[in-house]
């Protein structure tokens, strides 16, 4: 967890233990699986969004629709914020449909909510 993310909501937080899990990437996961299309992609990561898209290149062309969170905030170390992600999705050959269900900080800042893709 980013430091600023104690400050955001206005409660303390912190992280209360680590746990190491097996991954994969998106592209390991679509070829392990002989998924060819996938019609709607729901992502919420905490953060991990950058890798998926970094290990998903060739997958992300087989999916239609990409429903997931983004950030405004750095809430996770290192972290892509909506700006960097809307980029790539862009260059990827998404459109942006819409944004939805925001959260809003103390002072009213925006710190994340969910975006959805098209492919075009």
């Amino acid at each position: 967890m980013h430091g600023q993310t104690r400050t955001l909501f206005d409660r303390p937080f912190r992280e209360q233990k680590v746990v190491k899990v097996a991954t994969v990437t998106l592209d390991e996961l679509f070829l392990r699986e002989g998924w060819d299309q996938v019609d709607l992609m729901k992502v919420d990561i905490q953060g991990g969004e950058r890798a998926l898209l970094v290990g998903g290149q060739r997958a992300l062309r087989q999916v239609r629709v990409i429903y997931l969170e983004v950030l405004f905030q750095q809430l996770y170390e290192n972290c892509a914020l909506f700006c960097e992600l809307h980029e790539t999705l862009s260059r990827g050959g998404f459109h942006l449909q819409f944004l939805d269900d925001f959260r809003r900080g103390k002072e009213g800042d925006l710190i994340y909510g969910n975006a959805c893709y098209r492919r075009v």
